[in-house]
């Protein structure tokens, strides 16, 4: 799906920025892809020296978990890795962890 597209191809189909990168924390965005939106976790956008070091043992360890995960429900689909710096999910629309909390709607029996 994503194998013959590179991360500029994937910034120029971004719909949403959901966070920039900042020092070691890698951009995520949503892309147009086909008729979907994927969620893009990219680690190009930080410093070079990071990219390419611990970034790119993130994303492979992520990518790891992800295809060990496959096929268990609740849990995004791996389309898979762009040059090693980013990874690309299923994106699932739903309320933040952060915005449930927010608005007390969890339960204690989910803590």
């Amino acid at each position: 799906m994503l194998s013959h597209l590179t991360i500029e191809d994937l910034y120029n189909r971004c719909v949403k920025l959901l966070r920039p990168a900042f020092n070691t924390r890698p951009a995520i965005f949503l892309a147009a892809i086909n008729d979907g939106i994927v969620l893009v976790k990219d680690f190009s956008r930080n410093r070079p020296i990071f990219a390419q070091s611990i970034g790119r043992f993130l994303i492979w360890r992520e990518a790891k978990a992800y295809r060990y995960l496959q096929g268990i429900k609740g849990v995004p689909r791996l389309y898979g890795t762009i040059q090693g710096l980013a990874i690309a999910l299923q994106y699932v629309e739903a309320p933040t962890l952060r915005d449930e909390g927010k608005r007390r709607r969890l339960s204690p029996e989910f803590f």
